[in-house]
């Protein structure tokens, strides 16, 4: 009789260890790790946006005083960028040879360079900028002779430091869609003096990544 007891107690034993061991959780095959080509996909997309024009403010086409080339300037993109300086108002506006770059402008001086549109998008401005203080902290920008818009932002008296402006707000950028293949002008025209701009980076507004760190492109 207790062999026949010991027999039953090992048999529902192992029949427990059975159920056990069948009854844990399988992994299937959507758990498997296929996420890797979608990393792979994210980082191309944010390290490489599907439409980016990079200019540099020193390798402008036409430059009117107040806006000058500097030199040496610690941050900007090789070492050189535009100073914009002391302003005066041109209460006339009739005569000034910057009506060519921006015919609305109420002060004298600005920066205009001509690009080539890579692809076909919907491109958003952002300037890199470096303010003195609340009376040098905005650009107006104009596309081939028109206002798209002023790039404007804080400024740190005790630290002036080099940062990405958005013509816009991140979430309602200001937008000029560009064909493939044309070519346009850009304008950063005075709107305030002591201040220092070095690269203007027209961007696809789809894509997600402020351009921090562009200028090492």
């Amino acid at each position: 009789m207790k062999i026949i007891i010991t027999v039953a107690i090992i048999l529902a034993a192992m029949v427990f260890l059975f159920l056990a061991i069948d009854a844990r959780p399988q992994e299937s095959e959507s758990s498997q790790p296929e996420a890797a080509e979608d990393v792979i996909d994210i980082v191309m997309i944010s390290d490489t946006p599907r439409a980016r024009i990079l200019l540099e403010a020193e390798d402008v086409d036409e430059i009117e005083l107040p806006v000058s080339i500097a030199t040496g300037i610690e941050g900007a993109s090789h070492g050189k960028c535009c100073y914009l300086g002391p302003e005066k108002v041109n209460e006339k506006k009739e005569t000034a040879q910057y009506k060519k770059g921006y015919p609305e402008a109420l002060y004298p001086g600005y920066a205009s360079v001509s690009f080539k549109v890579p692809e076909t998008a919907e491109y958003t401005a952002w300037v890199r900028v470096r303010w003195s203080d609340e009376c040098g902290d905005s650009l107006d920008i104009a596309l081939d002779g028109k206002f798209l818009g002023t790039v404007q932002g804080n400024s740190d008296k005790k630290n002036p430091r080099w940062i990405w402006l958005q013509l816009g707000t991140a979430r309602i950028p200001l937008t000029a869609r560009l064909e493939a293949g044309s070519t346009h002008t850009l304008t950063l025209a005075n709107r305030e003096d002591d201040l220092y701009f070095d690269q203007v980076l027209l961007l696809d507004k789809n894509q997600p990544v402020e351009p921090v760190g562009i200028e090492k492109y």
